[in-house]
């Protein structure tokens, strides 16, 4: 078998043991376990990869993604998260992600009933969206893993384009966690309780890792794009 196979294998086989610490970290809400976790996904995600060509781009930006989610279990095992969600906006970011999301319930056809920041459904089941799932934890992790990521890849690129970039970037960092509810309560409603549960675990890292890589994959792109020059 070839080093490259190998190292492939070994990568998967990594990635495989951090899920499984991550699902471990579930349950004993254990810093190391977590950052055990987070070590091994880094490792098994550079193996897997550095040898596929199209995924070189991700490659680049995946210490940065390690870095959010070790700062995301950071702020849950130390208990920083309920700071954050005590604050004013982030009750105000509650209630819009939960008028958003029975906006686009409602337009999918199923009818949701609001009250302050709970959905009730046709069948008497009620989903609350508190503060810890508003978003805003989300948000200041994209915030301070943009300061780093312009740091080191928008040296010399134009303010302007930085400065859009980051905006949209804020703007779809909360319609991200918007999309997050509205999948958990659609899953509720035609699943569950128990699958709810399930999805619930993994939902919210999922969503932020998948739009970081996306967002910054073209954002940086864009921003680094030659500018045409005076004619």
């Amino acid at each position: 078998m070839s080093d490259s196979r190998t190292g492939t294998l070994l990568g998967v086989l990594m990635l495989a043991l951090s899920l499984y610490l991550y699902l471990l970290y579930q349950e004993v809400e254990s810093l190391p376990v977590g950052i055990s976790s987070v070590v091994l996904f880094a490792a098994g995600l550079h193996l897997s990869i550095r040898n596929v060509r199209f995924l070189e781009p991700f490659r680049r930006i995946s210490p940065f993604l390690v870095g959010g989610a070790t700062a995301s279990l950071a702020l849950v095992s130390f208990g920083l998260d309920n700071y954050i969600a005590n604050s004013y906006y982030s009750q105000l970011l509650a209630l819009a992600s939960a008028r958003l999301t029975a906006l686009l319930l409602n337009l999918g056809g199923v009818q949701v009933h609001i009250s302050n920041a709970v959905l009730t459904f046709p069948d008497g089941r009620a989903l609350s969206v508190g503060p810890l799932c508003s978003g805003v934890s989300s948000t200041v992790l994209f915030l301070l893993l943009s300061v780093v990521m312009v740091a080191d890849f928008g040296k010399g690129a134009p303010k302007k384009r930085l400065v859009v970039a980051l905006a949209l970037g804020l703007v779809g960092a909360n319609l991200a966690n918007v999309f997050r509810i509205t999948f958990l309560a659609s899953v509720m409603y035609l699943f569950g309780l128990g699958a709810l549960d399930v999805v619930h675990q993994f939902a919210g890292y999922a969503v932020f890792l998948g739009f970081m890589s996306a967002f910054w994959l073209l954002s940086l792109r864009w921003v680094r794009r030659p500018q045409p020059g005076p004619a």
